[in-house]
């Protein structure tokens, strides 16, 4: 466990960056040098901002299955239902159609996500506030569990790609975390290792795609005897000790290739 706890998560913030190209963005200014009790509380200070904007450009909209009795024909005629009513003496036709719902599984994961936020002791006073007010705009959304999010199942396009940065933030939150009860009171509010381990992969990813383009490397690589890979990164250091790490490794790298 790492003793300094700003450190760590200045360092996972800068990461992230990395990771979620849109904490970069002007509504996420500030986070980097705010103070923040542990990672639950970090983790709900990025969402309170990116669920916000959400909510004021609208939550997104599919279309799902629906089913209803209607007095006039939409969509599919659901013939048993149909007949169903008829013996009921009810005159309406039963209904199968696709309808334009924000009640979808990508607003379920923020809804859960909003939820299990909102239990943590952790978390201030103020964003525990600004949480319960986005909860009131998703009234109309179902509660998921979270054993029964698919989380290969999301397809990202033009019209949500907004929410690859939140439901990555999200899965952070809903499985990155030991189970309460099988830490120590020490390790509460920190990530697991093999969360850890995968946002430090896809930090060393970020950052060479970003700085060393040229460079095709995998999640560990060797080059002249020096190793580098997620489980050399020292996240108590200054992350400029951390970068100024993965950069001496691209160059030798970079070096042997030429």
């Amino acid at each position: 466990m790492i003793s300094d706890k700003k450190l760590l998560l200045k360092n996972l913030y800068s990461m992230m960056t990395y990771v979620h190209q849109g904490l970069q963005e002007s509504v996420y200014a500030g986070l980097d040098t705010e103070e923040f009790e542990d990672m639950y509380d970090f983790l709900a200070a990025i969402l309170s901002k990116g669920i916000a904007r959400r909510v004021k450009q609208g939550l997104y909209q599919e279309y799902i299955d629906a089913h209803d009795d209607l007095e006039t024909m939409c969509g599919r005629l659901d013939l048993r239902g149909t007949i169903r009513n008829t013996l009921r003496h009810k005159e309406f036709l039963a209904c199968e159609f696709d309808d334009l719902s924000q009640n979808n599984m990508f607003n379920q994961v923020l809804k859960a996500t909003i939820i299990v936020l909102l239990r943590q002791e952790t978390i201030s006073a103020g964003r525990k506030v600004s949480l319960k007010r986005l909860l009131l705009f998703f009234g109309d959304i179902d509660r998921i569990e979270i054993a029964n999010i698919r989380w290969d199942t999301f397809r990202f396009k033009q019209n949500n790609r907004g929410y690859r940065m939140l439901l990555g933030i999200c899965n952070l939150v809903l499985t990155g975390f030991p189970i309460s009860t099988e830490v120590a009171e020490t390790e509460k509010g920190f990530l697991t290792e093999q969360a850890l381990n995968k946002l430090c992969s896809e930090f060393v990813m970020g950052y060479y795609k970003k700085h060393y383009p040229q460079l095709q490397l995998g999640n560990q690589f060797s080059a002249k005897e020096y190793q580098i890979g997620v489980k050399t990164i020292d996240l108590s250091k200054p992350f400029s000790e951390i970068t100024e790490q993965l950069n001496k490794a691209a160059e030798q790298l970079n070096a042997v290739t030429l």
